[in-house]
């Protein structure tokens, strides 16, 4: 059976950690690459958050790091933080992933 290729887009708090942990390990699914933007918590933590897990969990997918900002310039950024902590995984730390180009690009 040829597998369904697909890119997930995401916000990675605790909901979309377990829908990529899900989908990495269905066996009929490839996940190609996931792309982060800004959500409950900033895309710096979306991204670190979404690299973090694909390492944990032993995959190499791609992560790359998506908007800082909603599209509209007027629209002022607000977290979520109080609800999903400071990072958008509650208590859950993961050991962080040690890839440099990610690092550079969240310095930003």
């Amino acid at each position: 059976m040829e597998k369904r290729r697909i890119i997930i887009d995401c916000d990675t708090g605790t909901d979309d950690a377990i829908a990529i942990a899900v989908a990495l390990h269905l066996p009929e699914v490839k996940v190609e690459a996931i792309t982060t933007v800004t959500g409950n918590v900033s895309v710096k933590y979306t991204s670190e958050n979404s690299l973090n897990l694909v390492r944990y969990l032993g995959f190499d997918t791609p992560v790359s790091v998506g908007a800082w900002a909603p599209l509209k310039l007027h629209t002022k950024m607000c977290y979520a933080e109080e609800t999903h902590g400071k990072a958008g995984l509650g208590d859950v730390e993961l050991p962080e992933a040690k890839i440099i180009l990610l690092r550079r690009q969240l310095s930003k």
